[in-house]
């Protein structure tokens, strides 16, 4: 995608000097190469890799955050960008390649590798040991950690037993 947006932006600087009308049909190109490259690498990713790392108590929760953040670039992308092209033409499009070398710093520094980890699994790259994972693992988990915030060690007092049964009412 950045090698698209600096072919791109190369070749509007050359139609802005010469007026060529090979640098014309260049821009087009890599705007069609720039889109199937953002197409195939994040379009469907959003939302996958968003749902993906996140626990299930949590998933709500950050995909309306995830999709806030989508309609504040779309606000940007609508006001701001007519704007800033007027304002200095071409080069505002050197903002973008460095914003998109910007994202993948972002991306190669903090985003989990999770092919080949299982959902439940995911978890731990974020909460190392104490990661509740799914099913009777997180039960037993959660168990213990009732536990030790409680003093005791599991359903021997009155509280958990009274939850208990009225969990399974």
């Amino acid at each position: 995608m950045l090698l698209c947006y600096i072919a791109m932006t190369i070749a509007l600087a050359r139609f802005e000097i010469a007026e060529n009308d090979h640098a014309a049909r260049t821009v087009i190109v890599f705007i069609f190469l720039y889109y199937i490259s953002y197409n195939i690498g994040f379009s469907g990713l959003l939302v996958s890799y968003s749902s993906e790392i996140l626990p299930y108590r949590l998933r709500a929760k950050g995909l309306t955050i995830m999709f806030f953040c989508v309609d504040l670039s779309l606000w940007f992308n609508q006001y701001v960008n007519p704007i800033a092209l007027e304002a200095i033409e071409w080069k505002y499009y050197i903002v973008y390649c460095v914003f998109l070398a910007f994202e993948i710093l972002v991306v190669w520094k903090f985003y989990i590798e999770t092919k080949e980890i299982p959902l439940e699994e995911i978890v731990k790259k974020f909460d190392g040991d104490r990661a509740l994972l799914g099913g009777a693992a997180a039960s037993e988990k959660a168990n213990q950690l009732t536990g030790q915030f409680h003093g005791n060690s599991g359903f021997d007092d009155e509280k958990a037993i009274t939850t208990q049964v009225e969990l399974k009412a």
